[in-house]
């Protein structure tokens, strides 16, 4: 009834396909707007943010996971950065979370669900780049 590759059914592969999209997208949007507005990432809170303030190494990060992750290239290193970024971000103001029950999962917490779902799922390999580099690996002799 379905076309397998990988384990899944096609219309799952879709699915984190199009999940692999959006989340690229986020990223990619939020980056381009961090490097042409540094300002947007100055009113984050203190804390481990302040190195982010005064280095822009975080918005060119932000930028690159979400291109990565819209081409579909190094796509699991691509999730895990970016959950790095967004731990950073949410453990900073862990303050105003521990005191309000409805913060404990926000946006931010909804995002790195899906990004582990697109790095447990190896997602650069449904209509990314990642396929054809793993294809490219696997036909070569080491030795």
């Amino acid at each position: 009834m379905f076309h397998r590759s990988n384990g899944l059914p096609q219309h799952l592969r879709l699915t984190i396909f199009f999940l692999r999209l959006a989340v690229g997208w986020l990223f990619f949007a939020h980056g381009l707007r961090a490097i042409f507005n540094p300002v947007w990432l100055a009113g984050a809170p203190p804390l481990s943010w302040q190195l982010v303030q005064n280095e822009n190494w975080a918005e060119w990060i932000i930028f690159a996971a979400g291109t990565a992750l819209l081409l579909g290239l190094a796509t699991r290193f691509a999730a895990v950065l970016s959950i790095g970024l967004i731990g950073l971000a949410y453990f900073s103001r862990w303050d105003a979370v521990g005191r309000n029950v409805f913060a404990l999962v926000n946006e931010q917490v909804i995002v790195v669900l899906c990004l582990l779902v697109l790095l447990f799922a190896g997602a650069g390999t449904y209509l990314g780049l990642d396929k054809f580099i793993r294809f490219s690996f696997r036909g070569r002799k080491h030795g």
